[in-house]
């Protein structure tokens, strides 16, 4: 026994991976109740991180104002970060929600007029052929009665809902707590973010050798890097857009330009296609003051979004995480195509990271062939003799 080693470690990787394929759906179902179980504190881990951009700043000023706040400016950075992470989501809602209901009430009772004029028009358009003609005049609709009809589906399907009121509320409560326990959590990690950074190295120093540490570290800080420049880069992007969109809406006297411009703007956090959802309910509320404005609206925003997918953000967002603007496109796509929106917004900055590595892996394998030199071994240049 002492003469042949046993690879006890291949051993049991090769045990695990039988074990794997022989209880696949229940490994499945485990790992999705690990995700569910786990997600409260994955999307506190990103609001913490988001957070932190704003956070980080505001801290080092009243570091520096004075040295009465050092102590408090950790409490006062969070709560202000908080209050305008907040104050952004709520100015959103007070923006549009109110004015999309007014905007469907007012589309409900102008749909009857507007069902008339295309009755007339149509009548004259086919007043060669009687039938026709007689055909679209007999038509009457007796909208009353649908809306009645809407109303008492919508409060049947309302009645419904509440006879099952223990799933309801069940749904409403879980969400709750898992807000609450994701806002508890982030808050935690922004007050105690340099505990984890200790924590880490303790674990490396045990584990990992110096150099496997350094490297690890390396990719890490890469990765927060083009995660830092990726949502600073869609801010950007997101207010060009927005202000663009609200200028246009101005100049071709469209209603309803600075509440359209921020959805549009907000909602492009979601590459390529987020826009056009905003612009989706932006051409609803201009529709219901006039049609023939939604469709001008429409062509604008088709003519702007172009612009902006195909000139601005492959290159603030691409320049901002180090990826090429024609790597920024093809990782939409495909990452659109994997993991949907997900994918999208996560997929830009996971490429720029490994973009970056592989960059570096190949310039080191290049100067280690001698392809090209090494910047460390490279002679100063002479300054101007004085």
């Amino acid at each position: 026994m002492k003469k042949y080693k046993i690879p006890w470690k291949l051993i049991l990787a090769l045990t695990a991976a039988v074990l794997f394929i022989l209880n696949f759906s229940g490994v499945l179902q485990g790992l999705s109740l690990l995700w569910n179980a786990a997600l409260p504190l994955i999307l506190g881990g990103c609001l913490a991180f988001v957070l932190n951009l704003i956070m980080y700043p505001m801290e080092s000023w009243f570091r520096n104002k004075s040295p009465k706040l050092e102590k408090k400016a950790r409490p006062l950075a969070i709560t202000l970060s908080l209050l305008i992470f907040i104050g952004i989501i709520s100015l959103l809602c007070v923006l549009v929600l109110p004015q999309l209901v007014e905007s469907i009430q007012l589309l409900i009772r102008t749909i009857p007029g507007y069902v008339r004029d295309l009755q007339e028009f149509l009548s004259k358009l086919f007043k060669d052929h009687p039938q026709i003609a007689d055909y679209i005049n007999s038509l009457n609709i007796d909208w009353n009665s649908m809306f009645q009809k809407i109303t008492g589906f919508l409060s049947s399907g309302v009645q419904g809902a509440l006879n099952s009121a223990v799933t309801v509320v069940t749904s409403i409560t879980s969400a709750t707590v898992n807000s609450i326990i994701m806002l508890i959590f982030a808050i935690y990690i922004l007050a105690d973010k340099e505990r984890f950074v200790r924590l880490y190295h303790r674990l490396c120093a045990l584990y990992l050798p110096k150099e496997k540490e350094a490297r690890l570290t390396h990719i890490l800080v890469t990765f927060d890097s083009s995660f830092r420049s990726f949502v600073i880069g869609q801010c950007t992007d997101a207010l060009i857009l927005g202000t663009l969109c609200t200028l246009g809406m101005w100049l071709f006297q469209l209603p309803y330009a600075p509440m359209i411009g921020t959805l549009v703007g907000v909602t492009n956090i979601i590459p390529m296609i987020g826009a056009f959802i905003g612009g989706g309910i932006g051409c609803f509320l201009v529709f219901t003051v006039s049609p023939m404005k939604a469709l001008v609206f429409l062509i604008f925003l088709c003519v702007i979004q172009q612009f902006e997918s195909n000139v601005i953000y492959p290159r603030i967002v691409g320049n901002s995480v180090g990826l090429p603007g024609i790597f920024v496109t093809v990782v939409i796509v495909i990452g659109g195509a994997l993991a949907g929106v997900a994918g999208m917004v996560m997929g830009i900055p996971v490429a720029a990271a490994i973009y970056k590595l592989l960059s570096e892996y190949i310039a080191q394998k290049e100067i280690r062939a001698g392809l090209r030199p090494d910047p460390e071994q490279q002679p100063e240049k002479a300054g101007p003799a004085s």
